[in-house]
């Protein structure tokens, strides 16, 4: 298996990775032969505990995205793969679409979108010169799906009404992307996640489930393996993909 997905001296740049999945990310892809670079906005939290370098980044800036991208060529010469999964959410944005206002919705939306936007405009610059690499935007089945509101009553979860908008943007702009970027030899796909377990309440867990044919929700390690398999080789054909790893919630 290691040899299907085999990352030695690849350089792996994993945006937000220091969050919940960005962690078991990072490990990973250390753990499969990579040169791993994480972007968080508070590097020193993070130094010294591993091989993983960790560099300062704030995706709201392109000026700091193109400073992070300059950090690792000065380091390793090149960037190989490039995983958005950073979530820059703002303070009060979940709540029912009548009571969350709209300026918060604007500003969680230009954040995350933008974001998003902005380190794929920085590092498609970069991959162009090499005529190669892989970008892999994290979206999520609320990308194109609504939410079953039922899932959500009487638990400590509330659906963001910012959250469809910049995931739906992600999952159009990634195809977008995917055609333009293929002809310098540049691969886009996106991750689509359904719910993964986060200490959510029982009750939550159960009302989720009921909506799942794998009648659970995913763990962190679950998406793992989906990631490794489109930066790798063995995803040479495969562009422009929205991949969901959503326990078949798509097939009801």
């Amino acid at each position: 298996m290691k040899d299907f997905l085999n990352m030695k001296d690849k350089v792996v740049c994993v945006i937000g990775g220091t969050g919940l999945i960005g962690t078991e990310l990072a490990n990973a892809f250390d753990g499969y032969g990579a040169k791993v670079f994480v972007g968080t906005r508070v590097p020193e939290n993070f130094r010294n505990k591993s091989n993983i370098n960790y560099i300062k980044i704030d995706i709201t800036s392109s000026q700091s995205i193109r400073r992070f991208i300059s950090d690792v060529i000065v380091h390793d010469k090149k960037i190989d793969v490039w995983i958005n999964c950073a979530w820059p959410r703002q303070d009060n944005s979940k709540g029912r679409i009548e009571d969350v206002d709209p300026d918060i919705v604007g500003r969680d939306t230009m954040d995350h979108l933008l974001g998003f936007y902005r380190c794929c405009k920085e590092i498609l610059i970069n991959m162009k010169k090499a005529k190669h690499g892989v970008i892999i935007n994290f979206s999520s089945t609320y990308g194109d799906l609504s939410p079953d509101f039922r899932i959500y009553k009487n638990t400590e979860i509330a659906s963001l009404p910012s959250y469809p908008l910049i995931k739906g943007g992600i999952n159009t702009f990634t195809k977008y992307l995917a055609c333009y970027a293929a002809p310098f030899n540049i691969r886009v796909n996106a991750i689509c996640p359904g719910g993964v377990l986060d200490k959510h309440s029982r009750l939550f867990q159960e009302q989720y489930s009921t909506r799942v044919p794998l009648r659970r929700m995913a763990d962190k390690k679950d998406i793992v393996g989906p990631v490794l398999f489109l930066a790798s080789e063995s995803a040479s054909y495969i562009t422009g993909h929205l991949l969901y790893v959503d326990g078949g919630l798509h097939a009801w």
